[in-house]
């Protein structure tokens, strides 16, 4: 999935699973975490990636500070390059 504008993320983003048999990837500009109560949970299976792949900016709190919960499992990537 695509997003051509920012993601905003108010509760869970999940991307993924781990019984998938194909790659999943979600795209995006930017990220929104509104709070620091968000979560994001990436999960990959045993031989397929699961991505989210951040292009712009990636509000997840402050310089050198995430906020919020961030899980990767599996074959997992989160990829926030500007």
């Amino acid at each position: 999935m695509a997003i051509s504008g920012e993601l905003v993320n108010d509760s869970t983003l999940g991307v993924g699973g781990g019984a998938q048999t194909a790659g999943s990837m979600v795209s995006a500009a930017g990220l929104n975490n509104v709070n620091r109560l968000v979560s994001i949970e990436i999960t990959g299976g045993s031989s397929v990636q699961a991505t989210l792949d951040i292009a712009g900016d990636a509000g997840m709190g402050v310089t050198d500070y995430i906020e919020g919960h961030v899980s990767l499992s599996g074959d997992a990537l989160l990829d926030c390059t500007p």
